[in-house]
């Protein structure tokens, strides 16, 4: 990231951001909803079929606001099966995909097995339970919004 850019994140509260999210998302219709339970693979594996061309705009809309580079080293949160990751994975030099739920987990490996992408590495772990010194390696240069 460039300075400029860099500093206005600095006063940001992320997990202040994240516990904000994490509440309306406790309060939405879709939280008891089985079907949203991101653990079950075949759920997984119908949200990843769902989401490739309904999330196609805003996923590059959120690469284009990216200062990225080919060596760039980008930290994905809730990355899902990979729907920013995986778009992603060619333009920079290494992506740790953070993701909860073990089916979101499966189909992305999945999906990194069948298109030979060898540069994102996965964290099977709530955010909040990864401990920063074991599970993630180094500084990152970029952390974009969910897609």
């Amino acid at each position: 990231m460039s300075p400029a850019s860099h500093s206005a994140y600095d006063s940001i509260d992320w997990n202040e951001v994240w516990k904000a999210r994490q509440e309306r998302h406790e309060l939405s219709k879709h939280f008891d909803d089985p079907s949203h339970n991101w653990d079950r693979k075949e759920n997984a594996a119908r949200y990843d079929a769902n989401s490739r061309n309904g999330y196609d705009a805003r996923v590059k809309l959120t690469i284009d606001g990216l200062d990225i580079d080919r060596n760039s080293r980008v930290l994905d949160i809730g990355s899902g099966p990979g729907t920013l990751a995986i778009p992603l994975s060619p333009l920079v030099k290494e992506i740790t995909a953070v993701e909860p739920a073990a089916g979101m987990v499966e189909i992305l490996n999945d999906n990194l097995r069948k298109a030979g992408i060898s540069n994102i590495s996965t964290v099977q772990k709530c955010w909040e339970d990864v401990d920063i010194s074991q599970d993630l390696d180094g500084k990152y240069d970029a952390l974009p919004d969910d897609a």
